[in-house]
């Protein structure tokens, strides 16, 4: 099976406009955009889905993309993003999850409207029965958040001042660095 496109870009084997890179993540320009700025945010491991990574690069992964979503704002003077995620086969022709990062903004030609269906009361039923008793799985635990508030506040600030990596003499990286 031939290399992903993304592994390419990741291996230095296909060009890329690299906005943003560090050990684990990197954010590129799109080469295909769908508007003038459109960013892709991406594991460096090849992983097709969100299930598949671990929760440490999901975490980092979203901070990229938030912060991406800012330097669009602040550089490109959008009014709005969109961050959409390409998890699984079907969502994305690279086969290779991908945070897509879009600035918008007044008539810009994006449109990503769509005709609601109309589910008969029968159709939401089936639909809630089949989601409603897989949904334990979204809540946030207790156990995990009081497991991770016993970690350290210098050992997580260690932790990403060794992950994240950045050229300080470039503009967008700059204002990638908003640390919470």
């Amino acid at each position: 099976m031939a290399e992903c496109k993304i592994c390419q870009i990741i291996n230095r084997k296909h060009p890329a406009k690299i906005v943003y890179e560090d050990g684990a993540i990197m954010a590129v320009l799109s080469d295909e955009p769908t508007i003038f700025g459109h960013l892709w945010v991406f594991p460096k491991q090849h992983h097709p889905t969100l299930e598949a990574i671990d929760d440490k690069i999901i975490t980092q992964l979203f901070y990229a993309a938030s912060y991406a979503a800012s330097v669009l704002f602040q550089g490109l003077g959008a009014e709005g993003t969109n961050i959409i995620i390409g998890n699984g086969k079907h969502a994305t022709k690279n086969e290779h999850l991908i945070i897509d990062v879009l600035p918008r903004k007044a008539n810009d030609g994006v449109n990503f409207r769509w005709e609601p269906k109309k589910l008969t009361p029968e159709e939401m039923e089936e639909a809630m029965s089949k989601v409603k008793d897989k949904a334990d799985m979204i809540k946030f635990s207790k156990e995990i958040k009081d497991a991770k508030e016993k970690d350290s506040k210098e050992q997580k600030m260690q932790e990403k001042k060794e992950e994240l990596v950045f050229t300080e003499d470039n503009y967008i990286v700059r204002h990638l660095r908003r640390i919470p």
